[in-house]
């Protein structure tokens, strides 16, 4: 596998939907295994992410910064993650635009203080419809 292909999905704001174009079209992947393999190489940095965020002091310096970053994210998804739960994070992560991906929703659930199995399941729910989305785009311009 392309060092290429794992960088552009563990990378914030491109993600799988980089990563899923750069795999049909540059390695000749099947469209199919493209959307798996960086659907699941971008959900890894969820935990992660969320492991960091329920370690953060709320004085920490970083906290204050991701804060800062996400304070906009956060009234945008707060109010659907208090009106439907875990699937306003599956409808935030889902939009298949930068400042919507794995990243952000993942640093959202940390801030809004959700329970880690169901932010993680939402997350990586969202991730594969945004990567259905872009893999469906893909499919109609390319012509397959």
């Amino acid at each position: 596998m392309d060092y290429w292909f794992v960088l552009l999905n563990l990378a914030p704001t491109l993600e799988n939907r980089a990563g899923i174009i750069y795999g049909n079209a540059v390695l000749g992947m099947p469209l199919w295994l493209s959307f798996v393999l960086s659907t699941m190489i971008c959900i890894l940095v969820s935990p992660i992410i969320l492991l960091v965020m329920d370690k953060l002091d709320v004085d920490n310096v970083f906290y204050k910064l991701l804060s800062k970053y996400a304070k906009n994210k956060v009234k945008k998804a707060k109010y659907y993650v208090n009106k439907y739960g875990p699937y306003g994070i599956i409808l935030f992560v889902a939009i298949p635009l930068p400042g919507t991906g794995v990243y952000t929703g993942s640093i959202v659930a940390g801030l809004l203080g959700m329970d880690k199995k169901p932010a993680l399941i939402s997350i990586a729910i969202g991730a594969a419809i945004a990567g259905l989305i872009v893999s469906l785009g893909v499919s109609v311009w390319a012509g397959v």
